[in-house]
């Protein structure tokens, strides 16, 4: 018979196991985000920031069978993903012209493209912050079986999505 002898969890473990269960909330955020505000299901419609959030909550709401409260609750959380997406939309557009002036100039300022993408890195940084928390928030009301439903709906459109991406036959 073999023995195993279970690890003392430190402090430094713990804290690794939180960061693993933040990096998977925010991969779960990524996935929400883009269901909220426009996958590659809905690119091509007609339908606007807040219809396509929309019809990802009820979708979403649908398939998790969630409850009232829940589903208004995710619905906020759309309302404040589309005021977040859309201030970086903005700033893209932004970064987009100043890119455009250093390819154009004698000499690209390096100093002040650093300076843009360190404020655009520190924007993201931010708004990580910000919904790592409001992810987890919303994570903690769910039951266990909205849980597993959850990870089978992102399982579904991971491999969905990553195949349409990374699908060699198309080359």
């Amino acid at each position: 018979m073999q023995r195993t002898h279970a690890r003392p969890v430190t402090k430094a473990i713990a804290l690794n196991r939180t960061q693993e269960v933040l990096h998977l909330m925010l991969k779960a955020l990524l996935f929400a985000a883009l269901a909220l505000v426009g996958t590659g299901a809905l690119t091509g419609c007609n339908m606007s920031a807040e219809q396509k959030a929309s019809f990802a909550v009820s979708h979403i709401s649908g398939k998790l069978d969630l409850n009232e409260i829940q589903e208004s609750e995710l619905k906020k959380l759309a309302d404040l993903a589309i005021i977040d997406f859309k201030s970086m939309r903005t700033d893209r557009k932004l970064m987009a012209i100043e890119a455009q002036k250093q390819v154009g100039a004698d000499k690209a300022d390096l100093t002040e493209m650093k300076r843009l993408i360190g404020a655009q890195n520190t924007k993201r940084q931010e708004l990580t912050d910000k919904w790592l928390t409001k992810i987890a928030e919303f994570h903690s009301k769910l039951s266990p079986e909205q849980k597993q439903k959850a990870v089978a709906l992102m399982e579904k459109y991971t491999k969905k999505f990553t195949d349409r991406m990374y699908d060699d036959s198309r080359e």
